[in-house]
């Protein structure tokens, strides 16, 4: 089985031994429960239903095998894209924008690294509410697994920022996405 393409990507970008970490930990675990369910996926792509609504959709792919299509199916997931959302217009002065949590298009076209939320938020001084701060703090420890600040959900400086997410470089990351 192929490399996970996602996390080669993230492993690839500028992380922290925190990161490293837990993205060989999450691979390790993703790539178990690929190759368990490897029969299953099989199964189900040879199964007449699927067979039937590829044969009206798609007949040029419907004679595939099962191993076939989901080879396929893996090629796709690997040449998809991880998108964000991005403001189309530039907002004023320090992201002036109410509740505006990133860069604008042409903000993002003269970067070399996308922040994070956290990054944003410290470096623009945000006082954003506290319950939706804390709730996004507490799914991003509790349920990703990702390091915890000092404070509940109040970085106190870029160093922390940096754990909770990984910057890319904006004109690489779709070409290496698309290799």
């Amino acid at each position: 089985m192929a490399a996970l393409p996602v996390l080669a990507l993230v492993a690839a970008a500028d992380t922290t031994p925190f990161q490293e970490a837990l993205y060989a930990q999450v691979e390790s675990a993703a790539r178990l429960k690929a190759e368990q369910a490897e029969p299953q996926l099989l199964a189900r792509l040879g199964m007449a239903d699927v067979q039937q609504a590829l044969r009206k959709c798609c007949p040029a792919v419907s004679a595939a095998s099962p191993a076939e299509l989901a080879e396929r199916l893996r090629a796709e997931i690997a040449a998809s894209e991880v998108i964000s959302a991005f403001n189309a217009r530039t907002p004023g002065k320090n992201h002036s924008v109410p509740f505006y949590f990133g860069p604008s298009l042409d903000e993002a076209s003269n970067v070399t690294t996308f922040d994070n939320l956290w990054s944003v938020w410290l470096l623009e001084q945000q006082q954003l509410p506290p319950r939706a701060t804390s709730s996004l703090d507490d799914l991003e420890t509790s349920f990703y697994g990702l390091k915890p600040f000092a404070q509940r959900a109040e970085p106190s400086s870029a160093a922390e920022t940096r754990e909770r997410g990984v910057s890319s470089e904006p004109q690489s990351t779709c070409t290496r996405a698309h290799n």
